[in-house]
């Protein structure tokens, strides 16, 4: 396991244009949520978190899956992925390496870099209105923890470079699609107590809404349902692949 994890790590590490992309597309994000909100007179930590889950909740939603979907599929395009297999590494190992490595890697990465823009206007401006913005900021890092494990196994399901492709797709519209549906079924009263279980609901719950135990559950809950399951998919994908040169 230890092995996996040093060999991924030296892969990410050593292919230089993934850390370009992270580190550009991080950066990017979180300057276009603060350039925005930088000419409002009444700038805060608070007012920060508003309008950055407004500004880039759907780039968020929709690079983040795709970015580490991406990192993985390609180590399947370029097949030195099947090395794993060969050499006789459990497939629980295998995926486990790359959702630790590529997967909490580039979330945490994100979440240091949000979290830390965040303390720096709470610094300099003061927290506003939230009084429990540490909170908010703590399931924000949850959810793009959650995009950015499920791009990793979505990538391990699908074992293609298109997997970016899914990512984007699972995130941006078929939970869209679903909640849809629900909304053509249930009153709007059931929508607001089962929205927070879709991540493009979850980010304008945060800045818009009570922080409640609910809440909390759903967007914890969510993550590990979706995760488990994309997981399944790609434990029983490896199990039916054959694998060769």
């Amino acid at each position: 396991m230890n092995r996996l994890m040093k060999a991924e790590w030296l892969r990410v590490r050593k292919s230089s244009h993934f850390t370009i992309w992270i580190i550009g597309i991080c950066l990017l994000l979180n300057w276009m949520t603060v350039i925005n909100v930088m000419p409002d007179a009444e700038k805060s930590g608070s007012s920060l978190l508003i309008m950055s889950l407004d500004t880039m909740f759907m780039l968020i939603s929709a690079v983040l899956p795709a970015l580490t979907a991406c990192m993985v599929g390609i180590h399947f395009s370029n097949k030195t992925a099947y090395y794993e297999v060969m050499a006789g590494d459990k497939i629980s190992h295998i995926i486990f390496s790359k959702l630790v490595v590529i997967g909490l890697g580039v979330g945490a990465l994100f979440g240091i870099v949000y979290v830390g823009i965040q303390a720096g206007f709470c610094i300099a401006y003061g927290v506003g209105e939230f009084d429990d913005l540490a909170l908010r900021l703590a399931l924000v890092v949850i959810i793009f923890l959650h995009l950015s494990l499920l791009g990793v196994v979505i990538g391990t399901a699908l074992k293609h470079v298109i997997a970016p492709v899914l990512g984007y797709m699972k995130v941006m519209m078929l939970d869209s699609i679903f909640m849809l549906i629900l909304s053509l079924i249930f009153e709007d009263s059931v929508m607001e107590k089962i929205s927070g279980w879709f991540i493009t609901s979850q980010f304008s719950m945060i800045c818009m809404h009570e922080i409640s135990n609910t809440l909390v559950l759903q967007i914890i809950a969510s993550a590990i349902i979706d995760v488990a399951l994309w997981y399944v998919l790609s434990y029983i994908g490896y199990k039916h692949k054959t694998f060769a040169k």
